[in-house]
């Protein structure tokens, strides 16, 4: 980047660059390593007050850059948030951080695989919800933190069953879905105990909805 003279801003180098070029910086940059979680996890802080670097900044540097490369940190990296900071649909009473409201729907149509962080049943199907609104979204894994209660939180979950299926069907492109139980918080991340029964139920579904072409149905 060539210095600012007589106070002018510095200009952006990336426009002179040749597409295919511009293309591989985006990749590199907006393609995150994923976390300890295997995913990227959406801190709870408002962006204003997060100031830690991030790779999105290099969306700021031009508008070109931001028009052309705006949607690929949402498509290559497998999301992660907790339900209530998901946004949009829920009670703002109940909004923390409104991560689903605060990008456009550009952004939102990106978005091909995230993680749900949920401590009940209803917060599942809460989320579903919200996910109907993700477009391209292919894969939901639904993470419940127990907390210590793994019984109490793993009945809550399957007593609201029905509803998540219901919910569920209102994401029309999702082709994988997965729960457990994870123990984040009480024996470090990557501990996790996977429902293969409630999960082979929710996979099952979404087999035989494309099976039988419900998607198109609409």
């Amino acid at each position: 980047m060539e210095p600012a003279t007589d106070g002018a801003p510095a200009s952006c180098p990336l426009p002179s660059l040749a597409p295919e070029l511009r293309n591989i910086i985006y990749q590199m940059v907006l393609t995150v390593p994923p976390d300890d979680n295997g995913a990227v996890t959406i801190s709870c802080a408002s962006p204003s007050r997060n100031r830690d670097p991030s790779v999105l900044s290099i969306l700021q540097t031009c508008r070109q850059a931001r028009d052309e490369a705006q949607a690929i940190f949402y498509h290559n990296n497998h999301l992660r948030c907790y339900h209530h900071n998901l946004g949009l649909s829920y009670p703002t009473t109940k909004v923390q951080f409104n991560f689903l409201g605060t990008i456009s729907p550009t952004r939102r149509a990106a978005i091909r695989a995230m993680t749900v962080i949920i401590s009940e049943g209803h917060e599942a199907t809460r989320a579903a919800k919200v996910m109907q609104s993700l477009p391209g979204l292919k894969t939901l894994y639904l993470e419940m933190i127990a907390c210590g209660e793994y019984i109490r939180c793993l009945n809550s979950l399957l007593a609201d069953e029905e509803a998540l299926l219901a919910a569920l069907k209102g994401v029309k492109g999702l082709v994988t879905v997965k729960a457990f139980l994870s123990a984040s918080g009480l024996w470090g991340p990557g501990l996790c105990y996977p429902l293969n029964g409630l999960e082979s139920r929710l996979q099952g579904y979404l087999n035989g909805r494309s099976a039988s072409g419900e998607e198109d149905d609409a």
